[in-house]
């Protein structure tokens, strides 16, 4: 594997109206997105359970029916779409499929195990398990008794292919506040911190009730557009949800809201001891009967044991630096904290991500923290 740069090589800044910012996002990542969607599609044409493969044609008609959700909840991002595409030269029908393309495999997988209910096993070979895992520790739970430390590791299906395809995001719309994202190329958004010091970490949750609805991205974007952490947590709770998902929203006063989702139900967990962790599984005994679990999900299992370990056994004593190390955990490796890509799902950790509400300022690494430095971004102004 050749060496990674130490830093993010495609920091896009974007400004002005929708379709300005969407088409200097696809200009300037053209080829990025075009290797996102090869990848994509080349996975979904050759997958082996019934009922898949999907051509690249059935796949984008199957997009298509999100779109009316997206319209309707955030006009200003289809807008975006549509910039993108024109900006890269690439169809809006393939921009917006990568855009709820997670969303989509869920309500594949959802409705593969509707219909074969007890072939649970024989489709581990084509499940992807993004493995991200995400946290929020603040005020006495901190060693300074008033730090906000959110953080995350961000894992993809196809990570080695698609690191290249990783960007940050600088955003300065016309009005609300500015904000950095990490994101791959072509997606408006994967997770996040605005100039309201609201900050927004994400994992998938695979659930039974999954179908066409708003994306996970288009969610997050329309949290960060928001300056009070009550609308930003609302954005969440009142649409009509493509799938399931986990979301830490944390602001600059140390506020933590666990918004645990699946497609038509939700469940806030707001922790009172200020520590949260969390990974692919649901913890709400109420939405457990909406889960769907691969043969290995103890993958999940443990990666919050993990992270719930370092916040209470640090409780009272943590730091930035610690939040740096617990990312770079190897406990139960490949498929650890950290994670290295292995056949089949090839997941692999693509950034460690630390991100500090007050100072309005990131820290991620470009690649596994284990291997790849810690660099600061800022919040543009």
């Amino acid at each position: 594997m050749e060496k990674l740069p130490s830093k993010f090589p495609n920091v896009i800044e974007l400004s002005g109206k929708p379709y300005e910012r969407g088409y200097t996002y696809g200009s300037k990542s053209k080829k990025l997105i075009k290797k996102y969607l090869d990848v994509w599609f080349s996975w979904l044409s050759s997958v082996p359970p019934p009922d898949i493969p999907l051509t690249k044609d059935q796949a984008l008609n199957l997009s298509s029916k999100y779109l009316p959700y997206a319209m309707d909840y955030a006009p200003e991002l289809v807008e975006e779409c549509h910039g993108i595409s024109d900006g890269a030269n690439i169809d809006f029908a393939e921009v917006f499929f990568i855009n709820c393309s997670e969303d989509i495999l869920d309500f594949i997988f959802a409705s593969l195990r509707w219909k074969y209910p007890t072939r649970g096993s024989s489709m581990k070979i084509w499940l992807p398990r993004p493995g991200c895992t995400t946290f929020m520790v603040s005020g006495k739970a901190t060693k300074s008794n008033g730090d906000v430390i959110m953080g995350q590791t961000f894992d993809m299906i196809h990570g080695e292919a698609l690191q290249e395809s990783a960007v940050l995001l600088k955003i300065r719309p016309e009005k609300g506040p500015t904000s950095i994202n990490y994101s791959i190329a072509g997606v408006v958004g994967f997770n996040g911190l605005n100039s309201s010091g609201i900050g927004l970490v994400y994992n998938k949750i695979v659930t039974n009730d999954s179908g066409p609805g708003v994306p996970q991205p288009f969610m997050v974007r329309k949290a960060l557009q928001q300056e009070r952490i009550g609308d930003a947590v609302d954005s969440i709770l009142n649409c009509k949800r493509a799938s399931g998902s986990n979301h830490v929203v944390g602001d600059k006063n140390g506020e933590i809201f666990n918004v645990e989702c699946t497609a038509t139900d939700h469940e806030v967990l707001i922790p009172l001891d200020g520590v949260v962790g969390h990974s692919n599984h649901i913890i709400s005994e109420r939405l457990k009967p909406f889960g769907i679990y691969a043969p290995d999900y103890t993958n999940s299992l443990l990666r919050w044991s993990r992270i719930n370990k370092y916040l209470n056994d640090g409780k009272g004593e943590i730091t930035v630096e610690d939040c740096k190390e617990w990312l770079k955990d190897h406990v139960n490796y490949p498929l650890s904290l950290c994670s290295h890509e292995r056949p089949p799902s090839e997941i692999k950790t693509m950034s460690g991500m630390i991100m500090l509400p007050k100072e309005l300022k990131i820290l991620a690494t470009y690649g596994n923290p284990c291997i790849q430095p810690y660099i600061e971004y800022q919040v543009p102004k």
